[in-house]
């Protein structure tokens, strides 16, 4: 019984090195590789881009560039996870050698830092967080500027994070902190836009897809003034069967964010994320909307979005790549995303 415990244990200890000693290689590969000569950056007219806040995306989108490029993206939205400082560091080496083959490749790129998820307690009007929040949204403005990155975002969906009225706050505190660090482009990527009645609220729309009723719904976009783009994001609901209502409800919301951009003298209107989910993981279930869909579904709602939100906006990225249950890659959507990314 003893000499069976010992060869388990040793079998364990054995995968247990063999996963450090994997990581490390690739860890020192990525160390080695980033400071090698930084490309310049380039430019698009219009952004047509896949948003990736699961690092095992990026990291395989990272062997894939060539197939994206021929999909018709030419931006690709990443968020590096920001849940405590060393974790920042660690992925450091890797989002460097990312930035710079996605440069070589031709590609545009948009950094969001992301610092919330499935592990995160959503902290509204938390010092500690928002101290938090604005030490990595410098960290990663000064690495954006370091690499040449076109777009930044400080945090991703941070009226999500802090709540509507400490995160519009928040985002006007740390937009000069990250003027003085980043020239390039700074976006705000927003993800709450709905409020309540009784609250401050600056348009009012009726809304068919979102409720089991039409009914009427405030608005109020967090902060943008001083930024350089608003980024917002749009699902569509999770009612089933009501997506020639969301598409009108869409064409309602991007009505009024333009109203908003023009506003506030903006350079232009994005849709950061948006998706119809094959499945939904276990990790993201709680955070992630949408009605589940079958993949030809998938692919008929996707042309459709795009259909009415292109030219509506300055630039539009979908949510996933290969990432499970919302990424197109391998699936029928593909071919949609293509045809529509390569012929506008």
């Amino acid at each position: 019984m003893k000499k069976v415990l010992l060869k388990i244990v040793k079998v364990f200890v054995i995968l247990i090195a063999s996963f450090i000693g994997v990581f490390i290689t690739t860890w020192l590969f990525f160390s080695i590789s980033a400071p090698i000569r930084i490309p310049k950056s380039n430019d698009v007219d219009y952004v047509k881009g896949v948003w990736m806040p699961d690092p095992r995306d990026t990291f395989k989108s990272y062997f894939e560039m060539d197939r994206m490029k021929e999909d018709g993206i030419n931006t690709l939205s990443i968020g590096p996870f920001a849940v405590n400082h060393a974790f920042s560091v660690v992925q450091k080496p890797f989002y460097a050698a990312f930035v710079k083959k996605a440069h070589r490749k031709g590609f545009v790129v948009h950094m969001a830092v992301n610092s919330w998820g499935p592990w995160t307690d959503t902290k509204k009007n938390h010092p500690e967080m928002i101290d938090f929040l604005t030490k990595e949204a410098n960290y990663w403005a000064k690495f954006a500027e370091k690499y040449n990155i076109e777009y930044f975002s400080p945090q991703n969906e941070h009226d999500v994070l802090l709540g509507k009225k400490v995160g519009a706050e928040w985002a006007q505190e740390v937009l000069p902190q990250v003027r003085d660090v980043y020239k390039g482009e700074v976006v705000l990527k927003v993800g709450q836009i709905f409020t309540d009645p009784d609250t401050d609220f600056d348009y009012n729309i009726n809304i068919k897809s979102f409720t089991d009723e039409e009914m009427n719904m405030s608005v109020k976009f967090s902060d943008v003034s001083g930024y350089d783009y608003l980024m917002i994001d749009i699902f569509p609901s999770d009612i089933e069967g009501k997506n020639d209502l969301f598409l009108e409800d869409l064409e309602d919301i991007l009505s009024i964010a333009n109203v908003e951009a023009e506003k506030n003298n903006l350079k232009g209107l994005m849709i950061g994320e948006f998706a119809y989910p094959l499945s939904k993981p276990g990790y993201s279930d709680e955070i992630m909307t949408g009605a589940i869909v079958t993949q030809e579904d998938q692919a008929e709602y996707i042309g459709e979005y795009l259909d009415v939100a292109m030219s509506k906006v300055d630039g539009i990225i979908y949510c996933g790549w290969s990432m499970e249950g919302y990424g197109f890659r391998g699936y029928p959507a593909e071919e949609v995303i293509k045809e529509r990314f390569n012929n506008y």
